[in-house]
């Protein structure tokens, strides 16, 4: 047992945690959200992009700048979305 382990678990129970976290910075997560956005709202409509841009910044606690939310938005919104073929198949 590690000297984390062995600090975490007091009379077989764990009370924190074994592992060593390590806190992401605020751009960190800014830059995980909008990858998570880009990933999962690619080609969508801007404003809806928004809304979830800023519904999970606010989930964050962060305090993100309005530009900044709009212009991601705008981007996500472009930005073609991966693994889909736009074409039909040859039949």
């Amino acid at each position: 047992m590690t000297d984390n382990q062995e600090r975490a678990v007091h009379n077989g129970v764990q009370d924190e945690p074994i592992m060593d976290m390590h806190e992401a910075s605020d751009d960190d997560k800014i830059s995980g959200i909008v990858t998570q956005e880009r990933l999962d709202m690619a080609g969508a409509n801007a404003a809806e992009i928004e809304y979830k841009l800023r519904e999970r910044f606010r989930e964050a606690g962060l305090d993100v700048d309005d530009e900044f939310v709009s212009e991601q938005a705008q981007e996500i919104s472009e930005y073609p979305l991966s693994g889909h073929d736009t074409q039909e198949p040859n039949g």
